[in-house]
């Protein structure tokens, strides 16, 4: 067992670049996953309105309808859950 005074700090500083270097991947495959998810969602719900509309036979209003009420239900069930 060493002791903490016989720990060389350049060593723990080269150490401390290495595990850096290492996971330099994460933020990375982060930022790819976030970026993949928003174009899908952006390539999708353009489209939800279509749906409803030839899927369940729903009017214009209606869907349009649904739209304005969704949001307005997350933010109640947001305060009630907080």
């Amino acid at each position: 067992a060493t002791s903490a005074a016989a720990v060389d700090p350049g060593q723990l500083v080269q150490t401390s670049k290495r595990r850096l270097k290492e996971h330099i991947w994460v933020p990375r495959l982060v930022i790819i996953c976030d970026m993949t998810s928003g174009f899908a969602s952006g390539m999708t719900i353009r489209f939800f309105p279509l749906f409803f509309k030839n899927k369940t036979g729903l009017s214009p209003a209606a869907v349009s309808t649904i739209f304005v009420i969704s949001p307005l239900l997350m933010v109640v069930f947001a305060r009630i859950a907080y």
